[in-house]
């Protein structure tokens, strides 16, 4: 996704540089920094006031240290751990960076905190840091997604222009920000021939494991059918297609794991694999009646995309 805002999470007390380091590597790419000393005075209280704050940005950016923080909260957590499960619960992308400047001992309990952040199955990626130049460097790298495979970068890319052209538009969903990519299309037409909405979604395959993407598709499906009713002659009203790209794939990810088929009742639900090593659309089983997917979908955006990747690449 586009990420347009961040929350800054660390302890305050001597903390100060990395903070300041930290707004202003995210300001100079453009994006919103959120930070609590910035918050005016007011009768809400701050746990509230920074869950909301949580809630509105794109990011959260940690900056943890051997320091676990105040935890005589109600609920015996210090605020950044609070904040880390807040922003977890939200599905938001989370840059963890590590505070390798100063030597000396871990607080027992951020150990035990920093657990929970690496662990292999549920935890998040993080970086190091041992100087603020090399912080302002890894957070430049991380929001401008370097770490991204030039390919993915190019499909996706390439997909937003294709979209364009046959008169979607891009748009941003802050509920699920996995996405790197959400295309729109509106309805048209009256009850003879109605067309209905068309979305694809994009996501980085290879940042996610199989259970991750069958809960993100999960969540998107609910805001979906929330959103788009059947539209005034009970027809169907959507058409929704999430492809995961991947070309290392180190979750192994195929279209048997994906977690949509074809459901009559909410409209048309797809998940496909975007291989792209072989510049392949991959699915599982689509019937014959629903190879309509082709029209709106596979010719016009994803295949051309695809195309264009591997002449690039084969330059």
């Amino acid at each position: 996704m586009k990420i347009r805002s961040v929350f800054v999470s660390s302890v305050m007390q001597d903390y100060a540089d990395r903070r300041a380091a930290a707004r202003q590597t995210v300001q100079e790419l453009g994006i919103e920094a959120a930070l609590a000393e910035d918050f005016a005075a007011g009768p809400v209280h701050p746990r509230g006031q920074i869950m909301q704050s949580i809630q509105e940005c794109d990011a959260l950016l940690s900056l943890y240290g051997p320091r676990y923080g105040w935890d005589r909260s109600q609920s015996g957590l210090s605020p950044t751990e609070e904040e880390y499960h807040y922003a977890r619960s939200l599905w938001k992308p989370i840059y963890v960076f590590i505070d390798r400047m100063e030597g000396g001992d871990w607080e027992p309990r951020q150990a035990v905190f920093l657990d929970k952040v690496h662990n292999w199955d549920t935890g998040v990626m993080r970086n190091e840091f041992r100087s603020l130049a090399e912080l302002r460097s890894k957070i430049k790298a991380a929001l401008t997604r370097s770490y991204q495979s030039p390919r993915c970068r190019a499909f996706i890319a390439e997909a937003t222009v294709r979209g364009v052209q046959v008169g979607y538009r891009e748009i941003l969903e802050t509920r699920l920000p996995a996405f790197d990519l959400l295309l729109h299309k509106p309805a048209s037409g009256t009850h003879m021939t109605f067309d209905p909405h068309k979305l694809l979604a994009v996501i980085d395959g290879d940042a996610y494991t199989a259970e991750q993407i069958q809960r993100i598709a999960g969540l998107w499906k609910q805001s979906l059918l929330d959103f788009y009713k059947p539209s005034v002659w009970n027809q169907t009203s959507l058409e929704a297609c999430m492809a995961v790209a991947v070309e290392a794939n180190p979750h192994r990810l195929s279209p048997v794991a994906l977690p949509w088929g074809r459901s009559a009742s909410a409209g048309g639900y797809y998940g496909l694999i975007v291989d792209l090593k072989s510049c392949r659309v991959l699915h599982h089983d689509l019937a014959a009646r629903d190879l309509g997917i082709k029209q709106w979908l596979l010719d016009p955006i994803l295949l051309p995309a695809l195309s264009e990747v591997s002449t690039t690449a084969g330059r």
